[in-house]
């Protein structure tokens, strides 16, 4: 890192007023084209983002010279994310990624690596996936092949070999990567955003999503009144939402409300984690012998997942 040489942080009290100042709300972001490296981050989401921020900053000392980036904003937050290894605390990206099969084709990650391919999906899945890939790159090969088609070059020239035999290289990484129960959880909770909260119009907003950001906005302005509240009714309006059961689920232990919590999980219910809140339900409501049954049905998933 050049000496002298410093970085402006900017934090904001939380992601809605980041978005009143600079227009972006949950997007952390460093404007890579300013000649001062800046960081733009809520102050919520800083344990959760600064690695993948500063990676970034870093990055423009190899980045094109229109703008310090890449032409490929693919490339750009997969090696974000494929260096910070942020996207999950329990889940490698290969895990993640390994655990939602088919694996991506040749043909679409070179649309995932474009604009309009990155952004065509869910924000999880496209940073998820180019992150996998982009970390396959730099396990298997030296970096200065990355940083050739990171200004530009094509992966062929850049590699030495087709970009057919890159995705199949890392599908081959993919396939023997180990996976356990908590891995196809954290992958179920990344992919599900394929069809959660879907948009008909990119300029509309469902009720789903304005309900959930109305959540997050009062759980940031620490009003957990409200918040709850509106976490109530989304719960009502999709109760097999795994995401927003998992969610409701443990405001509902928080605020004492055992019997609902126990009421509302079922056996249809798949995500491990779920199953372990409702045995907690019961325990708290002096289910003993009920919650110690749940948990022997369950120990095997748990044990499994360590």
């Amino acid at each position: 890192w050049p000496e002298g040489r410093k970085i402006e942080s900017y934090l904001y009290a939380h992601a809605w007023q980041k978005k009143k100042i600079t227009g972006a709300k949950f997007t952390s972001y460093v404007p890579i084209w300013l000649e001062q490296d800046q960081l733009h981050i809520a102050k919520q989401q800083l344990d959760r983002v600064l690695k993948h921020e500063l990676v970034h900053v870093i990055s423009k000392q190899f980045g094109n010279n229109l703008f310090n980036g890449s032409w490929s904003i693919g490339l750009i937050e997969g090696l974000a994310e494929g260096i910070a290894k942020d996207a999950s605390p329990r889940s490698t990206l290969h895990q993640i990624v390994a655990a939602e099969k088919p694996f991506p084709s040749a043909e679409e990650m070179r649309s995932g690596l474009s604009f309009w391919g990155f952004y065509g999906s869910a924000g999880a899945i496209s940073y998820t996936t180019a992150g996998s890939f982009v970390e396959y790159l730099l396990n298997e090969f030296s970096v200065q092949p990355l940083k050739k088609i990171y200004t530009g070059a094509d992966f062929e020239s850049a590699y030495r070999t087709s970009f057919e035999e890159l995705i199949s290289g890392w599908h081959q990484t993919l396939a023997q990567t180990e996976l356990d129960s908590v891995d196809q959880q954290v992958s179920e909770f990344i992919f599900a955003q394929r069809s959660l909260f879907q948009k008909e119009c990119p300029h509309s907003i469902t009720q789903e999503l304005q309900l959930w950001d109305d959540y997050r906005f009062h759980l940031a302005d620490r009003d957990t009144t409200s918040a709850h509240q509106v976490l109530d009714k989304l719960h009502h309006i999709t109760p097999k939402n795994g995401l927003v059961k998992d969610e409701w689920a443990r405001t509902q232990l928080h605020q004492q409300k055992y019997e609902e919590a126990t009421n509302a999980i079922t056996p249809n219910d798949t995500l491990l984690t779920l199953q372990v809140l409702k045995a907690d339900a019961l325990f708290l409501n002096r289910g003993f012998a009920s919650a110690d049954s749940l948990l022997q049905t369950i120990a095997p998933d748990i044990q499994h997942s360590d």
